[in-house]
């Protein structure tokens, strides 16, 4: 119990780093951490059209400009040294090893593989004449190819279309149990109550934010096609499963901390 409490203060010091996974609920999470820490103390590391205009090499010179007076060995309470709280994006795990900072903390939400490609489908290409059986079997996009592996193993998308691997599948869930305080996408409450208690938040307002509005059940497609996509992801299954066991944990866990 004293374990766990002291944990949850420690976190508390350091710099939360957020893997959104895309179609996992990340939007909404980024929304809450920038109303609890403040607009201008989380960092947007999306090199997106939609969100900037700046590349990546631009957003991580940006982002390494919060860190030029930090001492060359950071042993101090981050949050005493510079205004930044929080960096959130669509980046692998391994962030942290581009910046000169070691007292950082990562979360991440993960979600049912099947729902998670079809949602991006719906998302992404919901308004093209292609399928979701045809893209996934030209394999038109990574993140139809256990994405959460790739991302919390920290490969992201260097490895080819296919090639992932049980060793991606033991690194990520690793970083899962070791670096990782993370909730699960259809248990949305329950999983910020853990981050509350983790993270300290306090009064959090939930707002659904790009929520997929075309995506059908998926009992209205084809159970060929959810097949494919499950042999597809066979990796990020497991990866689920797995984390669906640590998150009931985590949750009994959770109970000690104030």
């Amino acid at each position: 119990m004293e374990a766990t409490k002291k944990i949850a203060k420690d976190i508390q010091k350091k710099l939360i780093i957020f893997t959104h996974i895309p179609k996992t609920a990340g939007t909404s999470l980024r929304h809450i951490l920038m109303q609890q820490y403040g607009e201008n103390a989380v960092f947007m590391f999306y090199d997106d059209p939609t969100v900037t205009t700046k590349n990546a090499d631009e957003l991580l010179n940006e982002l390494r400009g919060y860190f030029r007076y930090l001492p060359a060995t950071n042993n101090h309470n981050f949050n005493s040294l510079v205004k930044l709280r929080v960096i959130s994006g669509h980046k692998p795990f391994g962030i942290h090893s581009l910046l000169p900072v070691n007292n950082f903390h990562y979360i991440t939400l993960l979600r049912e593989p099947i729902e998670r490609v079809i949602s991006f489908y719906y998302h992404i290409f919901g308004r093209t004449e292609h399928s979701l059986e045809y893209l996934i079997s030209c394999k038109q996009s990574i993140e139809f190819d256990n994405l959460q592996v790739r991302m919390l193993s920290g490969v992201g998308w260097k490895v080819p279309y296919g090639n992932c691997s049980c060793k991606m599948l033991e690194q990520a869930k690793y970083n899962l149990l070791h670096y990782y305080t993370f909730g699960i996408q259809d248990r949305f409450a329950e999983s910020l109550e853990i981050f509350s208690k983790y993270l300290g938040f306090s009064q959090v307002q939930i707002v659904a934010e790009n929520v997929g509005v075309n995506k059908p059940k998926n009992t209205s497609i084809e159970q060929e096609t959810l097949h494919l996509i499950a042999q597809q992801n066979l990796l990020d299954i497991e990866l689920y499963q797995f984390a669906k066991n640590l998150f009931k944990e985590r949750q009994i866990q959770c109970q000690s901390v104030d």
